[in-house]
């Protein structure tokens, strides 16, 4: 579903799933729950686009809903991931991180900021 040229809400998927889309690649916020890269893939055909389009996915958290389909949206597109050190860390340990909250535009806007010039070039 689009939201704006730039920005899409993946339909039909557990969770806020988003795709932004630049000339130099798409990048997808969050990745939904276990069996979700068959949607996202399915609207990525949708808008003309192939698996190795997709460059970036960006984690907001490691709830379960958010990271599910990582691996296998991985496996299909080859594409980087980010997110924050902890919660890197719990998604490499299959967990939340005990007593802290999820991190979520602060690291994004943070993290991403020097790395970004692609989604919206000037």
């Amino acid at each position: 579903m689009e939201i704006s040229p730039h920005i899409h809400q993946v339909p039909g998927v557990m969770a806020n799933v988003f795709l932004l889309v630049d000339t130099n690649g798409l990048a997808l916020i969050d990745a939904g729950l276990p069996g979700s890269h068959k949607k996202i893939l399915k609207y990525l055909a949708s808008l003309g686009y192939g698996p190795a389009d997709l460059k970036y996915i960006l984690l907001t958290h490691a709830d379960s809903d958010h990271v599910g389909g990582l691996a296998e949206i991985q496996a299909a597109t080859r594409a980087h991931t980010y997110t924050s050190p902890v919660e890197a860390n719990a998604i490499r340990a299959g967990s939340r991180p005990s007593g802290v909250p999820p991190r979520t535009w602060s690291w994004f806007t943070e993290s991403l900021m020097c790395k970004s010039q692609w989604l919206f070039p000037s």
